[in-house]
């Protein structure tokens, strides 16, 4: 109750009426311009999309007749690019934090850990 709060009735329906009639409305506008500001400085500032390196896939197509996609691993050329990826990465990024999402895909991790080796 209102009583146990040590809230009046009346000043708490006369703050409801002032809400109604729009006597709050220039404050709240602020709150939601400033709530969005917040809300903009909380994205990265940039976003990098890499794919992973050259794969048994790519070098042979017909190995996905042996081999599951999820297991197909990079080649030699695949690694190379993921650490050439990783150094150029590094001059972009420099001491930023970087969260990185990566699918579990054998390919995509091994292009993740080419990556952390070339940068």
């Amino acid at each position: 109750s209102h009583e146990a709060r040590g809230e009046s009735p009346l000043k708490l329906e006369g703050f409801l009426q002032q809400l109604d009639e729009g006597d709050f409305d220039e404050a709240l506008r602020h709150i939601e311009r400033r709530r969005q500001i917040l809300r903009w400085q909380l994205l990265p500032e940039q976003i990098i999309f890499l794919r992973h390196g050259e794969s048994e896939g790519n070098e042979n197509r017909n190995i996905y007749t042996s081999k599951g996609d999820a297991h197909l691993e990079l080649t030699p050329t695949g690694l190379h690019q993921a650490k050439e990826a990783g150094a150029r990465l590094q001059s972009v990024i420099g001491d930023d934090l970087v969260f990185v999402v990566v699918s579990p895909f054998e390919r995509t991790q091994q292009t993740l850990l080419g990556l952390y080796k070339g940068g």
